[in-house]
């Protein structure tokens, strides 16, 4: 939620429970839809529309910075292919994250 403040992430069990690495690639991938948001919000000073932070453009961007970090942190090579085979829509699945 990078609306609120301070921006928040909210596990899930798909997102906590798997490893330490993928829990923390997680917070990384969220946390990337802040930055837009908040670089947005701090430049216009009102709230950014959606595309600023949610959508397949935004989504393989943070999948992109979210393999890096998993690729720094050790993560265990199913996790980062599993990143890999991402296109990007899952942002479109509702409760799907």
């Amino acid at each position: 939620a990078p609306w609120e403040s301070p921006p928040t992430f909210y596990f899930r069990k798909k997102s906590a429970f798997p490893s330490v690495t993928w829990c923390a690639s997680c917070i990384v991938h969220d946390a990337h839809h802040s930055k837009p948001y908040l670089d947005y919000q701090k430049k216009y000073k009102k709230k950014p529309p959606s595309s600023i932070y949610y959508g397949k453009k935004i989504e393989l961007e943070c999948f992109k910075h979210q393999i890096l970090v998993s690729k720094q942190i050790g993560a265990h090579d199913s996790e980062i292919r599993h990143l890999e085979k991402q296109d990007g829509m899952h942002y479109r699945l509702k409760g799907n994250w």
